[in-house]
């Protein structure tokens, strides 16, 4: 949404620049906002900040999830090879705790 308000705001310029006469009636323009992108540069700023921020957020997804792997891992250390069935429902909800969280 923001990106079709930079655009509009950068074609306004131009637009202003159209001699529309005394009779001119109700007009339409058409506006090509890759190229307006693209001309400015803003198409591949906008790119490289999406590709920085997604593999901000890949790399602490796969943190958290390492994360919550190990914790898991060393609860179940805890109770052993046959953990009890009250043991399994704990395990089970910390489980269950850790996956909403990530």
């Amino acid at each position: 949404m923001w990106l079709v308000a930079i655009a509009v705001a950068m074609a306004l310029p131009l637009l202003a620049c159209i001699d529309l006469g005394a009779n001119a009636g109700p007009s339409v323009a058409i506006l090509d906002l890759d190229k307006l992108a693209l001309g400015a540069g803003l198409k591949d700023q906008l790119q490289a900040a999406l590709n920085e921020t997604e593999g901000k957020f890949k790399a602490q997804f796969e943190a958290a999830k390492q994360q919550a792997t190990k914790e898991l891992k060393a609860r179940r250390q805890q109770y052993g090879v046959v953990p009890t069935v009250a043991q399994q429902r704990e395990l089970r909800a910390f489980a269950e705790g850790k996956k909403m969280r990530c």
